[in-house]
């Protein structure tokens, strides 16, 4: 079987049938199976299911975002930094900042999305 033909509905039949096909029964006693049960099916080209299909997120290390974080991207070294230096700084990407200050009775709450260049 071809990975690209692994539609919504071909993986719903296998998973709640056990088959490619949906039953014309669906009440039909025979498809409940026992727990544990494994539906197999061949995949051809598995680099490419891998690579470029739905096997890529099988791996973390295959998302943007797993990737950036995994590099240092999402967070900012540990450090002192001056609110206006880190806000200019992070917010050439654009970025949504929410705090919440209370003391001595009074409260502080700040949520926005900065974008490029905006301090």
């Amino acid at each position: 079987m071809r990975w690209q033909e692994l539609d919504i509905e071909t993986m719903t039949n296998l998973y709640l049938y056990g088959t490619l096909e949906t039953p014309l029964n669906k009440a039909d006693e025979t498809l409940i199976r026992e727990d544990g049960y494994i539906t197999e099916i061949q995949i051809d080209n598995i680099a490419s299911y891998m690579s470029e299909g739905p096997g890529r997120f099988a791996l973390g290390s295959n998302i943007s975002v797993v990737k950036e974080f995994m590099n240092g991207g999402v967070f900012d070294a540990p450090g002192e930094y001056k609110a206006g230096e880190y806000f200019i700084k992070n917010t050439q990407r654009g970025v949504s900042l929410s705090f919440h200050l209370s003391q001595g009775g009074i409260e502080i709450e700040h949520n926005r999305h900065y974008t490029s260049g905006e301090v």
